[in-house]
C-alpha cells in the first residue's frame, strides 16, 4: 500500500512546513506501513479497551506541539541553520516517545536498546530523512 499525502502550508515558515512535509513523507508513511493496526495504549493495563492507532496518537499531538514550537521561535531564528537539526531532532523524538506501545514492552529505554531494527523501519524510507 502506498501512502500519500497532501501537502499543505499549515505552518508560517518555509521551515517548518518543509520539515513536517518530509516528515510525512517518509516516517509517517513508514509508521502507517509498518504499524498502521498498533494500537496508542500498547501493552497497557487497558489494552483491552479500545484506541487509536499509534499513528495518530503521533499526529494528534505532533501538529499542536509543532505550531507551539514555531511560535517561540522569533523570525531571525527561523534562518538559523541549527533550529533546522532541532527541529528534526524534535520530530525524531516525538515520533518514538512511545516506541515501546510498538514493541509492545513495558520499559521505553530497553525498547530502544533492543528495538533499532523497528526504529530503522520508521525512519527509513526511499531515502534517510534523519541520518
Amino acid at each position: 500500500m502506498n501512502i500519500q499525502f497532501e501537502q499543505r502550508a499549515y505552518f508560517k515558515t518555509k521551515l517548518f512546513n518543509e520539515t513536517t512535509n518530509k516528515f510525512n513523507e517518509i516516517i509517517l508513511a513508514n509508521l502507517i506501513k509498518h504499524y498502521k493496526l498498533t494500537s496508542a495504549k500498547g501493552n497497557s493495563k487497558y489494552k483491552d479497551f479500545s484506541d487509536m492507532p499509534y499513528h495518530i496518537h503521533i499526529i494528534n499531538g505532533i501538529y499542536p506541539a509543532l505550531l507551539l514550537l514555531e511560535k517561540l521561535f522569533k523570525e531571525d531564528q527561523i534562518e538559523d541553520p541549527f533550529l533546522e537539526q532541532f527541529l528534526k531532532a524534535f520530530i525524531m523524538g516525538f515520533t518514538l516517545h512511545d516506541l515501546n506501545k510498538i514493541t509492545d514492552e513495558d520499559d521505553l529505554q530497553k525498547t530502544v536498546e533492543n528495538n533499532l531494527i523497528c526504529i530503522r523501519s520508521i525512519i527509513h524510507g526511499n531515502n534517510i530523512l534523519y541520518a
